[in-house]
């Protein structure tokens, strides 16, 4: 078995939806299929430093894909200069349907790195799935993004998460919670006390915006010193991202304390169906965030006060920054375990390390790597 690891071209369409088939046919989940287009959302562009690129791991002889693999070029901040970096995606083998394949997953690999040193990942749904364990044997590094969530209707969430619904005792605690009205009382008033309450002269203004402007990249010159590592939330960057497919269903809000810009959300309301997290929950979820750390909390809860005025029946949310995590908490959300794993390669770990103690001075997101696509 010899693949050839290059880009994706149009002749490679037919087999490409044939290697999508045959790995589906054992059990992929269709949302990991590769696309059947060449042609990425983000293509290569003159003086564009955020762009896409797709590339196939080929045999010739019938013709035939073995393997595929995406990356994202994107430009993060890292002590204050501005590095080049690469979302890797996925990184899909034949070597899931057939043994013989298995070498495949290491071309891939090794293709990426020639192609980009500073790859990561995020996501994968935790840190005993396939992809995380063979990226820990490869040496990347790795840590758990936090977790947040706070209750808005404790009825529907104690009926409805699948969570509370594992066994016949949490069941029926559940259900006596919801029917008696001591889960509501007990949620509320728990969510209730732990919340930082904003003065009452303390005037917020939130409003909805379609895109981003002036005041939006006056914030991100003056807000960005304050992290370690971020990706770039420049205007125009954000105008990129935020038109695409995968967050043009996003609801941004921006927020102002009297005629003081703090920052800004982008936040989604999902009606859930059946889902294995959620049930039929409604689900608000704060995506991405920036301000300067110092107006987290305000942000925040801004933001979390906007989606429950909604309707929303539960808010969550994953932020790495420590000054995030604790506008959480100062907002009444509870944060609990994550399978939302940041992982980078060798030579990005290596400028990061200590992963463990280094984390919360990062800022990622939902938003970040492929986006909020289970959300």
């Amino acid at each position: 078995m010899k693949v050839h690891v290059q880009p994706f071209t149009e002749p490679w369409i037919a087999p490409v939806r044939e290697f999508n088939a045959r790995l589906q046919a054992v059990g992929l989940d269709a949302d990991l299929q590769f696309p059947e287009s060449p042609v990425p959302e983000f293509p290569a562009q003159p003086g564009r430093d955020f762009f896409q690129e797709y590339y196939l791991a080929t045999e010739s002889e019938p013709p035939a894909v073995r393997g595929c693999f995406w990356l994202t070029f994107e430009p993060w901040i890292l002590d204050g200069e501005q590095i080049s970096t690469s979302h890797y995606r996925l990184p899909v083998s034949e070597g899931i349907a057939n043994a013989d394949y298995k070498p495949v997953a290491g071309e891939l690999m090794k293709a990426a790195l020639a192609r980009q040193p500073f790859l990561y990942c995020l996501g994968m749904g935790g840190f005993d799935r396939p992809v995380t364990k063979s990226l820990k044997k490869q040496g990347w590094h790795m840590a758990a993004i936090p977790f947040f969530f706070r209750v808005v209707h404790p009825g529907r969430f104690l009926r409805e998460m699948p969570s509370l619904q594992q066994s016949p005792l949490r069941r029926a605690a559940a259900a006596a919670g919801a029917w008696t009205g001591t889960g509501w009382a007990g949620i509320h008033g728990a969510q209730w006390f732990r919340t930082q309450h904003p003065p009452a002269a303390e005037t917020i203004q939130t409003e909805w915006i379609q895109s981003f402007g002036d005041a939006d990249e006056a914030l991100w010159r003056t807000a960005a010193p304050a992290y370690r590592f971020l990706a770039r939330r420049d205007t125009e960057t954000l105008n990129l991202r935020y038109g695409s497919t995968t967050f043009r269903r996003s609801l941004r809000l921006a927020v102002r304390r009297g005629d003081r810009y703090l920052g800004w959300a982008a936040c989604l309301d999902t009606p859930m169906r059946g889902n294995k997290y959620f049930g039929n929950l409604r689900v608000g979820s704060l995506i991405d965030i920036f301000a300067h750390p110092d107006d987290a909390v305000a942000v925040a809860g801004a933001a979390w006060r906007v989606l429950a005025a909604r309707g929303v029946d539960l808010i969550v949310a994953n932020f790495s920054h420590r000054a995030w995590q604790n506008a959480l908490t100062a907002n009444g959300f509870w944060r609990t375990s994550s399978n939302y794993v940041f992982a980078v390669s060798v030579p990005l770990g290596e400028r990061l390390a200590p992963m463990e103690t280094s984390l919360p001075d990062f800022h990622i997101t939902r938003a970040d790597g492929p986006g909020p696509t289970r959300l």
